[in-house]
C-alpha cells in the first residue's frame, strides 16, 4: 500500500533558520505537478547527492531548480536543474523543540 505521508529527520544545517539540524518534518508524498511551487520545500532524490532537502527557486517545464536557505547551503549550480519525477515529498510540518509549526 502506497503511504501518503513520510516523517524525516533533519540533518545538516543548510535550511536553518526554516529547518535545523534534529527537526521532524512531515512531507506528504501526494505531489502533483502543478503544486510543485516556488518557495515551496520539498524532499528531492538528487542524482548525485541522494536524498535532499531544498526549496525550489525556480521552474522550468518538467524541471525545478532547488536551493538551501543557509549561506552554507551547496550552490545552487553545483545542484543544477533536476527532473520533477525526482521529487519525492513536499514538506508541510516541522516539530522541534519549539513545538509544532505547518513549513
Amino acid at each position: 500500500m502506497f503511504m501518503k505521508w513520510r516523517i524525516l529527520r533533519i540533518r545538516g544545517h543548510s535550511m536553518s533558520p526554516v529547518l535545523q539540524h534534529g527537526d521532524i518534518a512531515i512531507s506528504s508524498r501526494n505531489i502533483l505537478r502543478e503544486r510543485i511551487c516556488i518557495g515551496g520545500i520539498f524532499e528531492i532524490n538528487h542524482d548525485d547527492l541522494g536524498p535532499i532537502v531544498k526549496r525550489v527557486i525556480e521552474l522550468r517545464s518538467n524541471l525545478v531548480l532547488v536551493g538551501g536557505v543557509s549561506s552554507i547551503s551547496t550552490e545552487v549550480n553545483q545542484l543544477g536543474w533536476i527532473d520533477m519525477s525526482r521529487v519525492v515529498s513536499h514538506l508541510v510540518w516541522r516539530i522541534s523543540c519549539d513545538g509544532i509549526a505547518r513549513i
